[in-house]
């Protein structure tokens, strides 16, 4: 049936220009169906007399009964030549709506159309073509193709690729849903201009924005080339929008393409997939990404100035873990892409992409061969992404590799200034991120990592792969050389070394050492840094920052902070933490900051890492973290305060590791647990590593309370926590409180003669939870455990034992 209507009074959303259409346009409907071009009212006669009816054309479906009727081709179907609207929606009770919730009642079943032919085939220069409402699978080529083309606005919308209209199905019987090519293909040779404007999923123009994303699955391989959900070759200004690819309609499930979930390659460039960040339909252009074959998706073959954003790779809608077979994102020959936000302050919440579970890295930046379309994959920007978990930064959702890795791997060609920044990289069962040795004849260098935050990785935070004279090394720590000329991944940038951390009444202060004229972000580090690994270590959670800090420069002043110390001068191997040997001569720094304008709160016993890079803007080396977690003291840091009593005298000991700006030491007593009295005064050595000792001549009583009250240079105090020594203990006996205990317990013993104590802290599981080692004298000695405040409430078994002590007693932290 031929039917023509007025432009005007059309109802149905189109994607066409209408400024560039005649007034009047034809509809064609399909009314059985047949695949024989031949049959009036089937699909392929409808396709063949929009081809050859001048201006846009409508093809409607009117199909027999209210539920999905499918149309089983036995030949190809013409290839499309014009201008047509095929609206898969027109057939009765089919309903628009979001992926999952959508009513499509046409199944294009193209396993019969023999050879490698398509369901859908687009020709050269047919622009303004729409296809939405179908289910389209078994194609044994592609489920949609322009090849080769370069046609102009397409439009592929609410459609369900790979599937039938349940958006759950794989087979029928024996029969695999999948498109054998692939799912959607626009594939322009060299010999055609660039297609423009091609759009699947959501076009962002504010209407009916929820309703077109695509669902595309299930595409297996056609020789091993292709069963890409999506690939786009030689296309500009084009958008793959709001689609589930490798899942199935509710998000769930594995119904992966077996190749890459979506392509974009070959000279493409301004290629939005995700999220535009325009601040119109931005929550619904989210690609949903997993459980594909290969990558997530891969920008390749010399194509530039797009932006992947928005999207969730790695994790389906629930965000369980359905990783794709490789990369996230994988970037290869591909330059001055965005990768995740622009922090423009529009819809930047949104443009942050979630990236997880992938088998290999959540992001790989790299050149390599690529059948001739290689550039230097420098420039990129990798910015305000979840990397390793999802958005509530709560499940683990590791990469199976790194978090992010750069690898100049074909002669000639450069992975350099790339900037990685403000993304959280965490759980990745190798580094966070790592930059891995060039290969001959290329750089990798001015890749700048910024105010991330990486922390759980099993790995380094940043790990910089090369040689330095002397020193082989694979992975692991980077050792810092003197003079910083040594070659390698971003030239091996020396580590900052932090000499000092302390609270200097409302400030932080930080000094240290650095490259001259370098910037210096400060971190708190992750849970659980090893405190010295060798050079080649790969050591879980090392060198981590957690939580971005503050950054200030060597040398002068930025963001308001000043560089308090002009000095040069030379540290040695222990204060980097290696343990190599050797001295480095670099420059001093000495930085203070208000502790009320940091982001987080930093107390005493706050672990402190940090990184440098090169220039304070713009693209610049960044270095690993630095070789030793600095922990925040006040003036002093008092390591053990421990004393027992032996013939009617207590001897005092107590062990500090660094002391800044330390007048002395007061001892104060009590025998009631109130009201101290001064005993006496040691003056503080100042520097490292200090050893103090006191007696307590005066009368004891059967129960003496000891605290020591360090005095800083201006007169200002600080306590430490309390030491019981008992003179009631029977020879052997042990005993420990207060029981129940809070932050801290005291054991009580009594020796005959000096000996090494072991003393372990035991959850109800038999799992030890604490553990010291201590040296008591002859007489009755008193050791305090004041590190528990973080030990969950419940009971636990304390634990003494040693070559004359054996002693197990119930505590309960409260």
């Amino acid at each position: 049936m031929l039917k023509f209507y007025k432009l005007t009074r059309f109802a149905i959303p189109v994607f066409f220009s209408f400024a560039t259409l005649p007034a009047f346009s034809a509809i064609f409907t399909v009314t059985n169906t047949s695949s024989n071009v031949g049959t009036v009212g089937s699909l392929a006669w409808a396709i063949d007399q929009a081809n050859t009816t001048p201006g846009a054309d409508v093809i409607e479906f009117a199909l027999p009964a209210d539920q999905p009727c499918t149309i089983d081709l036995t030949v190809a179907l013409p290839t499309i030549a014009e201008a047509v609207f095929i609206n898969g929606y027109s057939q009765a009770g089919s309903v628009q709506g979001p992926i999952a919730t959508r009513v499509i009642r046409v199944n294009i079943n193209a396993a019969g159309v023999g050879g490698t032919n398509n369901a859908f085939t687009i020709a050269a220069g047919a622009d303004n073509v729409t296809i939405a409402g179908l289910a389209i699978y078994s194609a044994p080529g592609y489920g949609i193709q322009a090849l080769p083309s370069d046609v102009d606005n397409l439009h592929v919308w609410g459609n369900y690729i790979g599937t039938d209209s349940t958006g759950l199905a794989i087979t029928h019987g024996a029969t695999p849903l999948g498109n054998v090519g692939g799912g959607v293909d626009v594939n322009v040779t060299a010999s055609f201009t660039a297609s423009n404007n091609i759009v699947v999923g959501v076009n962002g123009d504010g209407v009916n924005d929820a309703n077109e994303g695509n669902l595309i699955v299930n595409s297996t391989s056609l020789s091993g080339n292709n069963g890409d959900g999506v690939a786009l070759w030689l296309c500009t200004n084009s958008v793959i929008a709001g689609n589930i690819i490798g899942l199935n309609k509710n998000g769930t499930g594995d119904l992966g393409n077996a190749r890459d979930g979506i392509v974009v390659t070959v000279i493409s460039s301004n290629v939005v997939i995700g999220t535009n960040g325009d601040n119109v339909s931005d929550a619904v252009e989210s690609n949903l990404i997993g459980g594909n074959g290969r990558n997530g998706i891969l920008l390749a073959g010399e194509s530039i100035n797009n932006v992947v954003a928005g999207n969730t790779i790695g994790l389906d809608a629930a965000n369980a873990a359905t990783g794709n077979g490789a990369y996230g994102v994988y970037l290869l020959n591909t330059a001055s892409n965005r990768i995740g936000t622009d922090a423009n302050g529009t819809s930047d919440a949104l443009e942050g992409n979630v990236i997880g579970s992938n088998t290999q890295a959540g992001i790989r930046i790299e050149t390599a061969s690529f059948f001739g379309f290689e550039i230097s994959s420098d420039n990129n920007t990798i910015q305000g992404n979840i990397i390793g978990t999802d958005a509530s930064l709560t499940p683990d959702r590791g990469n199976g590799t790194n978090g992010i890795e750069l690898i100049a791997g074909f002669s000639g060609f450069n992975i350099d200034n790339n900037i990685v920044s403000n993304n959280t990289i965490v759980n990745n069962n190798s580094n966070g991120i790592q930059v891995l040795t060039p290969a001959a004849g290329t750089t990798s260098t001015g890749n700048k990592f910024a105010g991330n935050a990486i922390y759980n990785n099993d790995g380094l935070g940043i790990d910089l792969v090369g040689g330095i004279t002397g020193v082989t090394e694979l992975s692991g720590v980077t050792v810092n050389d003197d003079g910083d000329g040594d070659a390698g991944a971003n030239d091996l940038l020396n580590a900052p070394v932090i000499s000092s951390v302390r609270i200097d009444g409302s400030n932080l202060v930080v000094e240290g050492f650095t490259r001259p004229g370098s910037v210096v972000e400060f971190f708190i580090a992750d849970a659980a840094p090893n405190p010295n690994p060798l050079p080649g270590s790969f050591t879980k959670s090392f060198g981590q920052g957690q939580v971005y800090l503050f950054r200030a420069q060597e040398g002068t002043t930025l963001g308001g902070i000043a560089d308090g110390d002009a000095t040069q001068n030379t540290y040695d191997d222990n204060v980097e933490g290696t343990g190599t040997g050797g001295t480095r001569t670099e420059d001093r720094f000495s930085f203070t900051i208000a502790l009320s304008s940091l982001p987080a709160a930093v107390t005493a016993g706050t672990r402190i890492t940090a990184v440098a890079y090169l220039n304070a803007t713009g693209a610049g080396s960044t270095s690993e973290f630095g070789g030793v977690m600095a922990t925040v003291n006040l003036p002093v840091h008092l390591t053990s305060f421990k004393g027992r009593i032996q013939d009617g005298k207590s001897y005092l000991t107590w062990t500090t590791t660094e002391e800044q700006n330390n007048s002395h030491f007061e001892i104060e007593k009590s025998t009631t647990g109130g009201n101290y009295t001064v005993i006496g005064r040691v003056n503080g050595k100042g520097g490292w590593n200090n050893q103090y000792d006191f007696t307590d001549e005066t009368a004891l009583a059967t129960v003496n309370y000891y605290r020591l009250k360090q005095v800083d240079l201006d007169g200002r105090p600080t306590y430490s926590k309390i030491l019981i020594l008992r003179t009631d203990l029977e020879k052997f006996a042990v005993k420990a409180g207060p029981n129940p205990f809070a932050g801290n317990i005291n054991v009580f013993y009594q020796l005959d003669k000096e000996e090494t104590l072991q003393i372990r802290l035991y959850d109800q599981a038999g799992r030890i939870v604490k553990q010291y080692t201590t040296r008591g004298g002859a007489g009755g000695n008193t050791y305090n455990i004041s590190d528990l405040n973080s030990l969950p409430k419940g009971n636990y078994t304390l634990e003494l034992t040693g070559p004359t002590v054996k002693h197990r007693q119930q505590v309960v932290k409260q």
